[in-house]
Parts: C-alpha cells; sequence; structure tokens
C-alpha cells in the first residue's frame, strides 16, 4: 500500500509534468523510492513484520523532549514527499514542453545546489529511527541515511 501519491507532490513539492508523460515518470520515481527508503528506515525483517500496516507513531508527526533536546519528525509522508521530490528534480533536470525542453520550477530555488529539502527529509528519517531505537523496538535494522551536500 503506497504512502503517497503524484498528487501529493503540491505547494512546496509541487513538480514540473511534462505533458507527453503525464506524471509517469514522478510515478515511476515513487515506485523506485518509496520502498527503498522504507527498508532502509525500518530494516526489511521490521518492515515486513508491518505487513503493510505501519503504526501511527512513526506515520504522524511528532515531538518528544529527551536529555535536553527536542527530538522532531514530520511524519513519513513528509519524509518520503522531500527524499523522493529530490530524486525527481534530479533526474529530470529538464522538462520537455510543446516548445522546446525548459528546466523545471520549484519553489524551494535552483536545483544545482538546494540540498534543503533532501534534508530535511534526512532530519526526519534521523529522528524517527532515534524514535524506534528509543522505543525499545525488537526487529529494528535501520540504515544510515546521510545529509547531502555539494561540498
Amino acid at each position: 500500500m503506497p504512502i503517497i501519491t503524484t498528487e501529493d507532490f503540491v505547494l512546496r513539492y509541487a513538480v514540473s509534468i511534462a505533458f507527453q508523460d503525464d506524471g509517469a515518470k514522478l510515478e515511476e520515481c515513487i515506485e523506485r523510492y518509496e520502498n527503498y527508503y522504507l527498508n532502509q528506515l525500518f530494516g526489511a525483517d521490521l518492515l515486513a513484520s508491518y505487513n503493510g500496516t505501519i503504526p501511527n507513531d512513526y506515520l504522524e508527526p511528532f515531538t518528544i523532549d529527551y536529555c535536553n533536546t527536542i527530538i522532531e519528525s514530520k511524519g513519513i509522508k513528509d519524509m518520503l514527499l522531500c527524499l523522493i521530490w529530490w530524486h525527481y528534480c534530479y533526474d529530470t533536470p529538464t522538462v520537455p514542453t510543446s516548445i522546446g525542453n525548459s528546466v523545471p520550477d520549484i519553489e524551494a530555488g535552483t536545483l544545482s545546489i538546494d540540498y534543503n529539502i533532501f534534508n530535511q527529509g534526512v532530519k526526519t528519517f534521523k529522528n524517527i529511527q532515534y524514535r524506534l531505537e528509543k522505543d525499545g523496538v525488537s526487529l529494528f535494522n535501520g540504515q544510515l541515511l546521510r545529509y547531502k551536500s555539494w561540498l
């Protein structure tokens, strides 16, 4: 059961869709990366144990206090939107239109230097993993996801 669809890519996550593909590339990107990031987040065994139903504790946004630190997650859906949006924009540097190729217009700025949205997804990813560890989930075997930088 997919968590995000092409209709979720609005406002901040709006992407330019080529008139010929009608969102097929975006759908392909969702199919390629959604399950990949969920496996990285939870680990394959834990994700399989959920049988397609991830607990709301991790799907929904949360904020917890821990040792003078606030751990904040915007939820799995927002995390996936950030990560998949970045991959789609990175994989689609130009969009064919009826008058030729154009550079996609993104609200967050120019793609060549904009890792902010990807890194916001990574922050939520890490905070969900932190909560999984803190909750003592037994099958948790999440993988490391690093921030991106142009340096």
